[in-house]
């Protein structure tokens, strides 16, 4: 996944000891040493409530009608907590998201 921003903050580089501005030892633990983590990202455009039946019953080509319109905004969610909100755009072939909203201006549903 790429990410896209405007910003010009820099991720932390290798000082003159060698060592990263978290620092390199063995049992070092900051926040800063986490940085290049892995965490897995989901976009959420929606919800619906099917019956079992329904469900089961799904062949393909079916429609599921979620609780969004179109020009909503989607969940962007890391675990189940809402860390932003976006609007789905094209990005060459593959789909991305544009980040409208931010911690302390999202409201949980």
């Amino acid at each position: 996944m790429a990410i896209e921003h405007n910003t010009g903050l820099k991720s932390p580089v290798a000082t003159s000891g060698g060592a990263n501005e978290a620092g390199a030892g063995a049992g070092d633990c900051t926040l800063s040493s986490l940085h290049d983590a892995p965490i897995a990202v989901e976009v959420r455009l929606g919800k619906a409530r099917l019956a079992l039946r329904q469900l089961l019953s799904l062949r393909s080509g079916d429609v599921v009608t979620l609780d969004t319109r179109l020009g909503d905004p989607a969940e962007v969610l890391v675990g189940d907590k809402v860390v932003a909100l976006g609007e789905i755009v094209q990005v060459g072939e593959e789909l991305g998201i544009r980040v409208i909203a931010l911690p302390g201006q999202v409201e949980e549903k």
